[in-house]
C-alpha cells in the first residue's frame, strides 16, 4: 500500500470508509469473485496469500472490472486496486527512474488510465501482468519517443532563428 497519502490517496482513510460503508459486501452482490471478501482485512489476506491458485487473480478481475470505464466506473474500486498493486509501480518507478524525477507519479497516473480502460472482455486473466506490460508500454512510449520500433517518432534538434526541438516524421527525414 502507498503510505504517502498524495500518490493516490490515504490508505487508511479509503480502508476505513469501505469498511464502515460496506462498499466490498455491495459489490460482491455483483462480483462473485468478491462473495467471501467482506471486509478489508479479509482482501488482504486473499492478496497476501499470492500463490493460492487463482483467487488473488479472481479478486483484482473483479476489482479492475468494477473500476474500468465499460464496467462499473467505481472511484474506491480505482483506489483499491491503486493500492493493491503499488508495489507493481514502485518497482516499474525504479526501473524507469532514470526517465523522470516524478516517476512514481507518472507510473500511477498511466497505471489509474490502464485500469480504467482495461479490456476486460477480451483479457479476463493475468490482469497483473497485462496492467504491468501496458502501463510499461505507455511510460516508455511517453518518456522516450524515440525507439527502434517508432522510427518516425524521433525528437530531432532543429536549427533557425532559435533553437527548439520537433518531432519529425521518418519520411520527412529521408526526403530532405
Amino acid at each position: 500500500m502507498f503510505h504517502d497519502p498524495t500518490i493516490v490517496g490515504s490508505w487508511p482513510a479509503l480502508a476505513a470508509r469501505l469498511d464502515g460503508d460496506a462498499i466490498l459486501v455491495r459489490w460482491a452482490a455483483t462480483e462473485p469473485a468478491l462473495a467471501e471478501v467482506s471486509s478489508i482485512d479479509d482482501l488482504l489476506a486473499v492478496w497476501a496469500d499470492g500463490g493460492a491458485g487463482d483467487r488473488p487473480d479472481a479478486v483484482l478481475a473483479a476489482l479492475v472490472r468494477l473500476a474500468a470505464v465499460d464496467g462499473g466506473r467505481d472511484d474506491d474500486a480505482l483506489l483499491l486496486t491503486l493500492h493493491l498493486l503499488s508495489g507493481l509501480v514502485r518497482t516499474m518507478a525504479r526501473q524507469l527512474a532514470d526517465l523522470n524525477p516524478d516517476i512514481l507519479a507518472v507510473v500511477a497516473g498511466e497505471l489509474a488510465c490502464q485500469i480504467r480502460r482495461y479490456p476486460w472482455q477480451r483479457r479476463p486473466r493475468a490482469i497483473a501482468a497485462n496492467l504491468r506490460a501496458g502501463t510499461r508500454r505507455a511510460v516508455l512510449a511517453e518518456l522516450r519517443p524515440g525507439s527502434r520500433y517508432h522510427r518516425d517518432r524521433v525528437e530531432v534538434l532543429t536549427t533557425s532563428r532559435r533553437c527548439h526541438s520537433t518531432l519529425v516524421s521518418h519520411r520527412q527525414r529521408r526526403r530532405g
